[in-house]
């Protein structure tokens, strides 16, 4: 909560939600669907998609463990990117000279040691086993053409909006955002200076905007049907592809976009967002509860209209 006003200024309504942001904290502090401790472990996350979606790539997984120096020495020199299963962020592009090992080594273990959910507060996280892996460099299959991710907002089957990135998180990222149909949306990704550095904390993030003849891969109806087919059993899911020119890759499935902290310009997206969220379809509301949730559910059915928002 203390994160919530210094990010947002103001105080949550975490009983009765109405905001996106709210119902982000709703879903980190109340909503604890067993289901996404499997989303927040990349690895299990993978596992997942092969047996449920079985016709969806994922770039392969080379190597994993907990000790770098116990990997293969020649993964370090192949283009591709050591990660950790178990947090946001924590990732290291391979292939380039001169990397330090040892260095290496010491970052990892840090990153196993640190409790993403303590952070941040992402319940999720909280019984993910701590992992390292190395995947494969699904850009180095088309040398020459952009990588482009494509994070698809989906709430109980709508989709609110893509988010297009080129060459996420390098120097040169450039971002648009596109409806379902695929028209272009206004652009404008955060309100203020103070804003988009707090966005930052956590993600370089976008700072250019893709040129205005960018056109949204071939393919991407029946990439936007398989993000609602993913997501159809969840009030919301942001379902996460790549594009590397040839083929669409799973990237993975995010719980708390930007940490709950969506920083849009764009206040009428803000406030769809918030209004497709219909917290009926959560699990707190859709699974039989014990104790205070049972009646907290309970009084909170009562509470929202037939969209799913405070009546």
């Amino acid at each position: 909560v203390a994160g919530f006003w210094l990010k947002i200024r103001s105080l949550p309504n975490l009983a009765l939600p109405q905001t996106l942001h709210e119902k982000f904290l709703w879903r980190k502090i109340i909503d604890r669907d067993p289901r996404f401790v499997c989303f927040c472990d990349k690895l299990l996350c993978k596992q997942y998609m092969a047996r449920c979606f079985p016709e969806v790539k994922c770039a392969k997984v080379l190597w994993q463990g907990h000790d770098t120096r116990r990997a293969p020495v020649k993964l370090f020199a192949t283009p591709g990117y050591l990660k950790a299963n178990h947090a946001s962020g924590y990732n290291c592009k391979l292939g380039a000279d001169g990397l330090d090992l040892e260095k290496l080594h010491v970052t990892t273990q840090r990153w196993l040691r640190r409790k993403w959910h303590r952070l941040y507060g992402e319940w999720g996280y909280k019984d993910v086993q701590p992992k390292l892996f190395i995947e494969e460099d699904i850009g180095r299959q088309n040398k020459g053409h952009q990588l482009i991710d494509l994070t698809i907002y989906v709430f109980d089957g709508t989709i609110s909006h893509i988010a297009v990135m080129a060459d996420h998180k390098t120097a040169t990222t450039s971002f648009a955002r596109f409806d379902d149909t695929g028209r272009r949306m206004a652009n404008g990704e955060y309100p203020t200076a103070r804003m988009e550095r707090i966005a930052r904390g956590r993600d370089a993030g976008p700072r250019r905007v893709l040129p205005d003849d960018f056109e949204l891969p071939a393919g991407i109806d029946q990439i936007l049907a398989l993000a609602r087919r993913i997501a159809e059993d969840f009030d919301h899911l942001r379902v996460d592809f790549m594009w590397n020119g040839e083929a669409y890759y799973f990237s993975e499935i995010t719980l708390y976009s930007q940490g709950g902290f969506v920083l849009y310009s764009d206040q009428n997206l803000l406030d769809r967002m918030a209004d497709l969220w219909d917290l009926r379809r959560s699990w707190l509301l859709t699974n039989p509860q014990t104790g205070w949730r049972k009646l907290y559910a309970s009084w909170l059915g009562e509470h929202l209209d037939n969209r799913g928002t405070a009546s």
